[in-house]
């Protein structure tokens, strides 16, 4: 028998299940009406800035929709022969459009309110405990959440009900679901596999980060030793990568949300599938996810948007999970990507599919929130012979450093620079390691992670700064960009995450300026920014010293103007324009080797603007300045202009024609950059792009492509630029 809605509110159930036999249990989520956000049918008044913030997001279209839809996926056509469907929970909060032109979507739903969702989760993650044994190895969890979302660090999302800021007796920022909570709840609860799919922003919110904003604690976290030992598959799929927004129509009549539309077109997709006997076939989930990775974009250039939605896959397992089965006969086939963007599937059909998807995975950072490693080893070189090519050439000598053979092989064999202006590779001897702290030893075959500063200074000047990279072993390569200052001769702490063990990978990679003088502009920049890059921004910038140097570092921009960038990106996120002045004003034009000026001052001038025409056209200007000089170096302004040309493709009846054309023109390089970016550092850090062997005098030549599917993107060097990861950053005038 099919699955039923019940008589109580939300909650469906096959009742020819026996309740002992392995099933799955699915909780579904959609939230498009909120009640007391801007336009909802109760708006409360914001007084604080968070509040302001959160009320400002107002109403979503389609997200109840999604989640029906994916209700009626899992009744209809979710297969899986070992694990039947057997139970879900589906709370909902439609539009009056939603039920107008779906009426099903209002069926048998619970209102997904703080309350609600806390009592369904729960009984969701309680439903395997009265199985046997055997039985709950075999089941399956699956979390499904469409509605708003807010990054609070990496790793943990805040999922917002539909009452969210309706408590009337105190504006809690926690009332709202932490997706790190119910990830690492359900880490004791006696289930074998568990997806977590989450249609949700992961924009960066800054007055509800200044505040702390964790969530509410809905399951509880059972020290790890309480771990359920039989987890076979543990897969998040994001729609979106940190710092981005996902995107939806506005009308019901136009579908599910973009990342819904193509979840469920690769369910249902036989070309992706993993053939088996009998006409069957199974969906695993390293094939799902670049179908999905791929097809979003492609939904999105149909709609008419050039908006970028890059969805991030998160898996603690390394083996591949089977998420539905289906008959191939029956299934219909979909295409991959638009002709050009790489599509074909036979490279996505694999049975192991570990093996043929590696390169796309990357897990979220470990180790602290700022990235200090939980120093456990330090080495330390003061033979300048070993600081420059002795580290790399001498197999003792590295090892004693990293700590690790597979670490040690990683950074001689493949960490090589480029100089940005001066277009050749750094001779490996230029590059002195002073000093390698490390998070602890690892046994050969654990799987932990382990974090590395490396602190590194590279003993050649260029004007613009270098390029820095390494090889995922195998899976491509992971570069960050490296700025110079004008302020003198600029060290680096290199911050790295790894996971070890039998497929080591890269997990994050990001460069922190480093200066011997601890009172030097840079050096001041550098670690404010860390201590502001914790997951605590309470009192952020409460501290008067804090601000009064903040603020002293952007108005000395002639010093440094990089130290003055890293100043202005740590104000701009705390809000604080009062202390910014029109400094960035001149930061933007005095310094035209330095792409975020601009970006930073364009920035700004939107958040202080009227929304007029005068504004519109300002900040449209000074985008394709920044654009003429280069991508960002900084992460955060490389996350500004592309939040700033999606608030730009809205203002279409604002821009002169030429100017829109210009500004289309030139963003091309940030959009290219942004397929490999990875936010999250103070430097723009790119992942998985092909490797060159060598400097190049021109833009062709010989390379090495990384593995198949892999963006073809190289380094290449020319008369007037350098093209990193399809980024151009033409020389300085």
């Amino acid at each position: 028998m099919a699955l039923q809605p019940s008589d109580t509110a939300g909650y469906w159930a096959d009742s020819d299940w026996d309740g002992t036999s392995p099933a799955t249990f699915a909780v579904l989520i959609g939230v498009s009406a909120y009640r007391h956000l801007k336009d909802g049918a109760a708006p409360v008044a914001g007084t604080d800035p968070w509040m302001r913030e959160a009320i400002s997001l107002g109403q979503l279209y389609v997200s109840a929709l999604t989640a029906r839809r994916m209700l009626h996926w899992l009744e209809k056509e979710y297969r899986m022969s070992s694990a039947p469907l057997a139970r879900a929970w589906l709370l909902a909060a439609p539009t009056a459009d939603e039920r107008s032109f779906a009426p099903e979507v209002g069926d048998n739903i619970l209102e997904p309110t703080l309350d609600n969702c806390r009592k369904a989760i729960r009984a969701w993650a309680s439903a395997p405990d009265a199985l046997p044994p055997a039985a709950q190895s075999r089941s399956r969890a699956i979390f499904f959440f469409s509605g708003h979302g807010i990054q609070s660090t990496v790793q943990n999302q805040m999922l917002l009900p539909s009452d969210y800021l309706g408590n009337d007796q105190y504006a809690d920022i926690n009332d709202a679901i932490s997706s790190l909570n119910i990830r690492m709840g359900m880490k004791s609860v006696k289930v074998g596999v568990r997806y977590y799919f989450l249609d949700a922003c992961r924009n960066d919110a800054q007055a509800l980060r200044e505040q702390k904003f964790d969530g509410t604690n809905i399951l509880n976290v059972e020290p790890s030793r309480k771990t359920y030992q039989e987890i076979a598959f543990d897969a998040v799929l994001n729609a979106t990568t940190a710092s981005k927004q996902a995107w939806q129509p506005k009308r019901a009549q136009d579908g599910e949300t973009i990342f819904g539309q193509a979840l469920l077109e690769g369910l249902r997709a036989a070309n992706i599938a993993v053939p088996g006997d009998q006409g069957r076939g199974s969906i695993r989930f390293l094939n799902l996810f670049p179908f999905v990775r791929f097809r979003v974009p492609a939904l999105i250039r149909k709609s008419g948007s050039n908006a970028v939605q890059d969805v991030t896959p998160l898996m603690e397992h390394d083996v591949d999970g089977v998420v539905t089965e289906l008959d191939l006969a029956e299934e219909e086939a979909f295409e991959v990507a638009p002709a050009g963007d790489g599509g074909g599937f036979e490279a996505y059909r694999s049975s192991n599919a570990t093996d043929a998807l590696a390169h796309y995975l990357k897990a979220a950072l470990g180790g602290q929130d700022d990235g200090t490693p939980d120093i456990r080893e330090r080495q330390e070189l003061d033979d300048p012979a070993l600081q420059a090519a002795g580290w790399a050439q001498d197999f003792g000598v590295g090892h004693r450093l990293f700590g690790h053979e597979s670490v040690t092989a990683l950074f001689s064999g493949s960490l090589r620079v480029a100089a940005l202006e001066g277009g050749t590779w750094v001779d490996p001897a230029r590059i002195r390691v002073l000093r390698v702290d490390r998070s602890e030893t690892f046994a050969p075959d654990s799987q932990s992670h382990a974090t590395y500063r490396i602190r590194l200074i590279i003993d050649e000047y260029d004007l613009r700064g270098h390029w820095l990279q390494l090889s995922d072993f195998g899976r491509g390569g992971v570069g960050v960009v490296l700025p110079r200052d004008g302020s003198g001769k600029t060290g680096f702490d290199l911050d790295v995450t790894m996971s070890l063990g039998s497929e080591p990978r890269i997990l994050s990679l990001d460069a922190v300026p480093w200066d011997g003088d601890r009172m030097s502009p840079l050096a001041r920049a550098a670690g404010i920014w860390r201590k502001y890059q914790t997951a605590d921004w309470r009192g952020a910038l409460d501290r008067l010293e804090d601000a009064a140097e903040l603020r002293d570092l952007v108005a000395g921009k002639r010093a440094s103007p990089l130290a003055a960038t890293i100043a202005a990106t740590v104000l701009l996120r705390a809000n604080r324009l009062d202390l910014i002045g029109e400094w960035l004003h001149n930061l933007a034009d005095w310094f035209p080797h330095l792409p975020d000026g601009p970006v930073l001052w364009a920035e700004q001038l939107w958040r202080q603007g009227s929304g007029d025409d005068g504004t519109v056209v300002a900040v449209a200007e000074y985008l394709v300045e920044a654009a003429a000089r280069g991508v960002p170096m900084t992460s955060d302004a490389m996350s500004y202009a592309d939040a700033l040309l999606g608030r730009l493709a809205q203002e279409t009846d604002s821009l002169p024609d030429g100017l829109r054309a210009r500004l289309d023109r030139e963003s091309g390089a940030l959009r290219r950059a942004l397929r490999v970016f990875r936010p999250g550092g103070l430097f723009c850090s790119y992942f998985h792009f092909a490797e060159n062997s060598q400097p190049m005098g021109q833009l062709a030549g010989q390379m090495e492509m990384a593995p198949a599917n892999a963006p073809e993107v190289d380094v290449d060097f020319a008369e007037d630029g350098v093209m990193i990861n399809g980024i151009f950053l033409p020389r300085a005038d």
